[in-house]
């Protein structure tokens, strides 16, 4: 960074011959620079290399030496008469002191204890600055501080309520198991209805509270959401009406609260009994919605547990975990037997694992193929397109959907399977995992390598996104995937739909819900990719699209902020990388 003079006279600035700096303030003859002198406030009693310090030419004669030889982080420096006026933290908190001009005779100004002093600056007889929110002033001649009251006369148009458009500030959205109705999170505020019929309610305390994560689980068993009300995370279950009218204002949802840690997302199990979670402290943890109890599956030294999938039968949890900085494999927990199993050999990352309907296949995206491609601009390779879908198969004697069985021309219909009833179709078979042998059973999908991830699969059919990095796109403009199928029984990969923000699938993967351009839309994954979506864009069950313009979030911006600044000091508080907070009263400080 380096100092410029801009004209008054509108010509273009010129540069000056000081070399890297922040800061300069000129005496009678002479000149003092600035180096590393940002705000020390946001880096509180920081002594490492690129600490601020001073260079002073006393003389102007071009010839600068280091000014002051203090254990601290200076900033803000001021040439006034005989003397430097600076901010230091070298006791501890950031405050206004001066010295000489041998760096000698500090003397300290003002007497902060809790707050930084910051941005000072001076007209050579004041020297003006800010603390904790509010403005001080020393008189220079009087050595006397003073804090200045402002009256400042306003009507809080910024507080006054308004009303906001929900695909602005959407930030989550889930499908409902029958892949009617839709949840959303909108601003932190938690909304569930139809998707083309009824409208849409509000869920939760109406303002003050943040909630995220919302899942319409299973089974009719309700709304599940995460809340931080009362300063720690937890689960909140509510009710929901058959025809998702408004929820009974006197019905208290049903709260579950213990050592969750800050969830980051969660998967219910197909009959929504129980939830399985990630949280800040790299835990995997399962939660029991009936008897509460908390299972603590996993924890990961190196990153955060993700991409986990249940098996149908709600005994298992594949997961991605990571094995050392470098790598991440697929391991297996066995919630019957309190068991973890790891069922890749990585290469690189094994990621997304999910598990067929049918019990017999656990599908997952791995870094597994090396395609170098040459920089132009440098003498170099780089590895952007480097993974496939690959499937293990879950018991011995089955075999791979990739390498079938041969067939006739025309191969005869399966009685066995037209005499099936609804009512055995609805039976869910036990899945049975071997784990003799089970990492060398890993088939790799003959397609493309590519950046890809958000794998999901119904019967005889998967699906995946693929985003190529080689195309360049405008700045500010958010990222679009295209959604693949593969279809085991064909052997070949489709386009399912293209230009897509973000997707999810309900409970069954039966449908899926995509985001785009800041609009929803149902499709259902039986369509055969090979027929067009309507491009009618009209909202409606025929076409797909969800009309979000037919209601509107009523925001109260004083509730928001006052929510917004307790989470920000509850963050601080969980990611603050010394446990003791530095010895500081953090409640204190809310306070």
């Amino acid at each position: 960074m380096y100092l410029w003079t801009v004209g008054l006279d509108g010509m273009p600035p010129v540069r000056l011959n000081y070399g890297p700096a922040r800061a300069i303030s000129f005496g009678k003859q002479g000149v003092i620079l600035g180096r590393n002198t940002s705000d020390p406030a946001r880096w509180k009693r920081y002594r490492g290399g690129t600490a601020g310090y001073f260079l002073i030419d006393t003389q102007g004669r071009g010839i600068f030496r280091r000014f002051l030889d203090l254990n601290s982080n200076l900033s803000c420096p001021m040439w006034i008469g005989d003397r430097i006026y600076f901010i230091s933290d070298h006791e501890g908190i950031g405050n206004i002191y001066s010295a000489n001009l041998k760096a000698k005779d500090i003397r300290k100004h003002s007497s902060h204890g809790d707050y930084y002093a910051r941005n000072a600056s001076t007209d050579g007889k004041t020297i003006v600055w800010q603390a904790g929110g509010d403005l001080y002033s020393l008189d220079i001649a009087g050595n006397k501080v003073s804090k200045l009251n402002i009256d400042f006369r306003s009507p809080r148009v910024q507080l006054y309520r308004k009303f906001v458009d929900p695909a602005k500030y959407l930030t989550g959205l889930d499908l409902s198991p029958d892949a009617g109705s839709v949840c959303m999170d909108i601003r932190g505020k938690a909304f569930c209805g139809g998707a083309w019929e009824g409208s849409i309610q509000q869920y939760g305390k109406k303002h003050g509270v943040r909630y995220y994560c919302s899942r319409i689980l299973p089974q009719n068993k309700g709304l599940l959401t995460v809340s931080d009300e009362g300063d720690v995370e937890h689960f909140e279950l509510y009710s929901l009406r058959a025809d998702f009218g408004s929820p009974d204002p006197k019905a208290k949802p049903r709260c579950y609260k213990g050592d969750f840690g800050r969830p980051y997302d969660y998967e219910p199990s197909p009959c929504g009994n129980w939830i399985a979670f990630s949280n800040h402290r790299n835990e995997l943890c399962i939660l029991n919605l009936e008897s509460e109890e908390l299972i603590k599956a996993d924890q990961n030294r190196f990153g955060l547990i993700e991409g986990y999938s249940r098996s149908p039968d709600s005994r298992w949890i594949a997961y991605s975990c990571q094995d050392n900085r470098l790598t991440s494999c697929i391991r297996i927990f066995d919630l019957q037997k309190r068991e973890t199993h790891t069922v890749t050999k990585p290469v690189k990352y094994d990621l997304e694992p999910c598990f067929d309907p049918e019990g017999k296949y656990l599908y997952f995206v791995s870094s597994r193929t090396f395609q170098p491609i040459a920089d132009s601009m440098q003498f170099s390779f780089s590895f952007i397109k480097d993974r496939k879908p690959y499937l293990i198969t879950l018991q011995k004697d089955i075999r791979s959907p990739l390498n079938p069985d041969p067939k006739a021309l025309e191969p005869k219909p399966d009685k066995k399977n037209d005499k099936k009833t609804d009512k055995t179709k609805a039976k869910v078979k036990p899945v049975e995992i071997d784990f003799d042998g089970i990492t060398e059973r890993l088939e790799e999908f003959p397609v493309e390598a590519m950046y890809m991830g958000g794998i999901a699969a119904i019967p005889n059919k998967i699906f995946y996104y693929k985003y190529d990095y080689t195309k360049t796109r405008e700045d500010n403009q958010e990222t679009k995937v295209d959604i693949y199928c593969y279809d085991l029984q064909m052997l070949e990969e489709q386009l399912f739909v293209a230009g897509v923000n973000s997707y999810c699938f309900n409970i069954d993967r039966s449908a899926i819900l995509i985001w785009s351009n800041k609009q929803a839309r149902i499709i259902s994954t039986k369509r055969d990719p090979k027929c067009e979506l309507p491009k009618e864009t009209k909202p409606g069950r025929a076409t797909g699209w969800i009309d979000l313009n037919r209601f509107k979030v009523e925001i109260e911006p004083l509730a928001e902020w006052q929510q917004m600044f307790r989470e920000g000091w509850r963050l601080q508080k969980y990611y603050f990388w010394n446990e003791t907070m530095s010895n500081i009263d953090w409640d204190k400080v809310y306070t």
